[in-house]
């Protein structure tokens, strides 16, 4: 019987230390909001850890939602076209233009933010999408994989600069939100998809508790 409850303790322990080690790689892959001030010129740095390759990093801009107010200014989602093959979107109110460069010790890449995607009790998201010089402000592009932004280490720099800014909403508070890698509505890439499971992250905590409190009984009736 000891000897039952010394293999079970082993197997504890490796599924323990499994947990942990997956619960921290999920954690350092967490979304990542910073606080960005529209002002020209505005510089806001951090860091971000990417412990595996991640093809595709993506950003949101998160405006602050104003009490009996619409924020038409911020544009609306609704009466778009799309065109799949030409990779474009076409908006009739976009929103006013905001640029924001995007910088890492790599790679430079100038960003414009999409018409009001999403409204919460506190912010207004517009989705962040690389910049091409069109003339149109209705029409976005797709991004292609010359202008994704992608980290190539695992502690890695990254900078936010205001570029331009429309006088309706200067000096405003905002933040910048850089996704998870490991979103929980869709299937993530590559090595990323194994962090999944940590999204149920209190079932397994509440399984391992359950496991350990078993044992603890079975060794205290077995000493």
């Amino acid at each position: 019987m000891k000897l039952i409850i010394k293999v079970q303790w082993y197997i504890f322990g490796i599924i323990t230390s499994v947990f942990l080690a997956g619960f921290t790689l999920y954690l350092l892959s967490s979304s990542i909001v910073i606080s960005i001030k529209l002002l020209p010129k505005f510089e806001k740095s951090t860091s971000v850890t990417r412990i595996f390759h991640n093809e595709f990093e993506k950003f949101d801009f998160w405006h602050p939602t104003i009490a009996a107010h619409e924020r038409k200014e911020l544009g609306e989602w609704e009466n778009s076209g799309v065109d799949h093959k030409k990779g474009e979107l076409y908006f009739r109110n976009p929103g006013v233009a905001v640029k924001i460069l995007a910088q890492s010790d790599e790679k430079k890449i100038i960003y414009e933010l999409l018409p009001a995607g999403g409204i919460g009790e506190k912010t207004i998201v517009r989705g962040m999408i690389p910049y091409v010089n069109d003339e149109n402000p209705n029409l976005f592009h797709y991004p292609t994989m010359d202008n994704r932004f992608q980290f190539s280490k695992i502690k890695n720099n990254l900078k936010f600069s205001v570029l331009e800014v429309d006088s309706s909403l200067l000096g405003e508070e905002c933040q910048i939100c850089i996704q998870s890698p490991v979103p929980f509505k869709f299937e993530p890439k590559g090595k990323y998809k194994y962090l999944w499971w940590f999204h149920l992250w209190p079932i397994y905590t509440g399984i391992i508790i359950i496991y350990f409190a078993i044992l603890i009984i079975i060794t205290k009736r077995n000493t």
